[in-house]
């Protein structure tokens, strides 16, 4: 890479002095902070693992609280019975029919 980008097209040697620098203190950097590398690349992909679940639960969580309301505000039967409006708000979100 260094003939095709410094020899044939022309590129200056400083830009090349500074590629090898940089190369050089990456090398140093892993060498010496690897193992907090890993620890922010692991943390990184569980949060990024997760974060689809955390949203599916919170957006599941809306629907039965509005879902819940709804309820207690039509049926006056269940405003009694909050477990039972709870229970029916959970079977209409996970797409039953609320009776």
């Amino acid at each position: 890479w260094v003939e095709l980008f410094f020899v044939q097209i022309g590129l200056p040697e400083n830009l090349l002095v500074k590629i090898l620098q940089l190369n050089k203190d990456f090398k140093v950097s892993i060498e010496k902070n690897g193992p907090y590398y890993l620890l922010v690349a692991g943390m990184s992909i569980i949060a990024i693992y997760i974060t689809p679940t955390i949203n599916n639960s919170r957006i599941m969580n809306q629907c039965i609280k509005v879902s819940q309301k709804d309820l207690i505000k039509n049926n006056p039967i269940l405003n009694k019975s909050k477990r039972d409006s709870f229970i029916k708000a959970v079977n209409y979100c996970n797409g039953g029919e609320i009776d």
